[in-house]
């Protein structure tokens, strides 16, 4: 199962050396997002998922997306083929101007699958992403996790839990 959303780190490829320095009496991981490896252990079943963020844009997307994820992508696939993606500035100040969550959440998933992942908001288009962005939005298998949260804050707002495991994503 992989994450609609694309984030930069490099944790994945470390998944193995993380999953095997977890202690056996830990139930609850402390995990700074919501990506691949951090599904992958979601669907091991052993823990319950805490992840954090301080980008409400991120927060928000997920909020949105686990009410109805099929919802965010339908609307993600009608508004890809109705915009103009030659200006990928355009598609930010749409975003910002939305009120409705689910509409953010859509533009924030395009922006993600068709930008080049530096920062989306000040990124660029990226053509060969944007290639693939109707088979991925028709073809990605959704899910809406019952032992995985989301939380706006930071990671050191969750410290303290004896039976957790915290997992930082520090910069390269």
């Amino acid at each position: 199962m992989r994450s609609p959303l694309a984030l930069k780190g490099t944790l994945y490829k470390y998944r193995n050396v993380i999953q095997s320095l977890i202690p056996s009496s830990v139930n609850t991981l402390i995990l700074p997002s919501v990506r691949d490896m951090e599904l992958e252990l979601y669907f091991l079943k052993k823990y319950k998922i805490l992840c954090s963020t301080y980008d409400y844009r991120i927060y928000d997307f997920w909020n949105s997306y686990f009410t109805n994820p099929q919802r965010i992508f339908s609307m993600a696939g009608k508004l890809f083929k109705s915009i103009e993606f030659d200006n990928y500035t355009e598609i930010s100040e749409l975003y910002y101007s939305q009120s409705d969550s689910n509409m953010r959440s859509a533009i924030f998933l395009l922006m993600n699958a068709c930008g080049n992942q530096e920062d989306f908001f000040k990124d660029s288009f990226n053509l060969r992403k944007a290639v693939l962005v109707e088979d991925f939005l028709s073809n990605h298998t959704h899910f809406v996790p019952s032992r995985l949260k989301v939380n706006y804050y930071s990671l050191e707002e969750q410290l303290g839990d004896p039976l957790a495991f915290t997992i930082l994503d520090l910069p390269e």
